[in-house]
């Protein structure tokens, strides 16, 4: 409860009267200011009076009642509609100041709002919310100040009408695809479709023959038997695994513009996947430095669901990345020769545990090191030298860009595959380097 702007309006005005008073004590005679002062203790008398009246009036209990409406799930960094719906339960009009109680990383930027609500009325607000963060947010209530009967306080009720939002890495980008794919317009997202026909591993069907086929495509039997060329056509091989070993260390917090480093490695995650599983593959994950969460590698529609409903809650740490360990996880899984993607921002330090890491995996895996490069560094590196300060943080990023070229050689001269980009670019250099191993058949 708190003073209305009425109320107070009234008080400074009692004040002006007091203060009036006081100045024609020098000018006015005995009577005038006896007057005056009488006419003072009245009207703060009588205020007293109606606040009293007016406080108790208006009751204990909240005129008003509200219902919440939301998505069962949000994207992280997309905006979804909420609505909040509120009923005046009271025999009387009523002025309302409304407000949410949630947390600050929904962004709702809507309230406080003002609502006029006739007797028995219902209005519903509509409002936008676009999540900073991953994970399980909760409106745990909302608040309104109802204005009292003679309009001299605004009464605070806390209306616990709790939601639960669950906020998923930005799976409208997987839908998206899901769109694009099935069109047939794999180009619009810069994925680079190698063809191969008939030159995969598993058979898919027999066709007609065609003058690019070679000799050892054609089927003699099936020739024979219906009088004119058959080629047997193949297929990329499939009941595959993609494992992706995720670093949720503390370099990974780092942001490039809304997302960090982390969100963006989600994101890559998930559309990688999604292109394996629909490729037939099987895809799973483990994660390191930090808490540790993994999935096995599973197959079909549900595996996707799965992902997504594990990934969203995952958050980076400031744990230091541990890279022998992680590799000693994935070795003592004893899983079936797969195709491991190891997702990081590698720094001149981990040079020699990488490749210690890197070998481990190898000597059973396929391995793609994913290292994600800071945007400001391609900035210092093409930014104007003006200053002494300038020439020593040019001088410093180019130290620090060499060290990592140096780790990238020393990587592929491995039998590593690298893949080093921008955290924006990752998810569609992931998918290129997947099709790619794919149909080159190395994997």
């Amino acid at each position: 409860m708190k003073p209305s702007p009425r109320l107070i309006k009234i008080i400074v005005a009692l004040f002006m009267l007091s203060a009036l008073a006081g100045f024609a004590r020098f000018f006015a005679s005995d009577l005038t200011q006896s007057l005056l002062s009488s006419v003072w203790q009245l009207c703060v008398l009588g205020l007293l009076i109606l606040v009293v009246i007016d406080r108790l009036l208006s009751g204990s209990r909240s005129a008003v009642s509200c219902v919440r409406d939301h998505p069962s799930s949000l994207a992280l960094g997309a905006k979804s509609t909420l609505s909040l719906s509120l009923k005046n339960e009271s025999p009387r009009s009523l002025s309302l100041v409304v407000s949410e109680i949630a947390a600050q990383e929904l962004n709702i930027t809507a309230f406080p709002a003002r609502v006029e609500l006739q007797r028995g009325q219902t209005q519903t607000l509509k409002y936008s919310v676009m999540p900073e963060r991953r994970g399980d947010i909760a409106i745990e209530a909302t608040q309104v100040f109802v204005s009292s009967l003679l309009g001299l306080w605004q009464l605070q009720y806390r209306l616990p009408v709790v939601s639960h939002l669950k906020v998923f890495p930005n799976f409208m980008a997987v839908s998206h695809l899901a769109l694009l794919l099935q069109g047939g317009s794999s180009k619009q997202l810069g994925i680079h479709l190698l063809q191969r026909r008939g030159q995969g591993t598993d058979f898919h069907q027999m066709r007609d023959y065609r003058e690019s086929d070679s000799l050892r495509q054609v089927d003699w039997c099936s020739t024979a038997k219906v009088g004119k060329l058959i080629s047997r056509e193949f297929q990329d091989e499939r009941d595959q695994q993609v494992i992706f070993l995720l670093d949720c260390g503390r370099r990974m917090r780092a942001k490039d513009q809304a997302l960090s480093h982390f969100d963006h490695a989600l994101n890559a995650l998930l559309l990688t996947a999604f292109i394996a599983l629909r490729q037939g593959d099987a895809a799973g994950y483990h994660t390191f430095a930090g808490d540790a969460w993994g999935m096995k590698p599973a197959k079909g529609p549900h595996a996707i669901n799965a992902l997504i409903n594990q990934l969203y809650r995952i958050e980076s740490s400031v744990a230091n990345s541990d890279y022998i360990a992680a590799a000693e996880t994935i070795a003592s899984k004893r899983y079936k020769r797969s195709l491991v993607i190891l997702v990081s921002n590698v720094r001149e330090e981990d040079e020699d545990d990488l490749v210690v890491a890197v070998k481990l995996l190898s000597r059973h895996h396929l391995v793609l090191v994913a290292t994600l490069r800071e945007a400001i560094l391609d900035e210092v590196v093409e930014r104007p030298i003006a200053s002494l300060t300038d020439a020593l943080t040019y001088a410093g990023t180019i130290h620090h860009v060499n060290a990592r070229s140096r780790i990238i050689k020393r990587l592929a001269a491995e039998g590593v595959i690298v893949s080093d980009c921008l955290p924006s670019e990752l998810p569609m250099a992931l998918v290129n380097q997947y099709l790619a191993l794919k149909s080159s058949g190395k994997f």
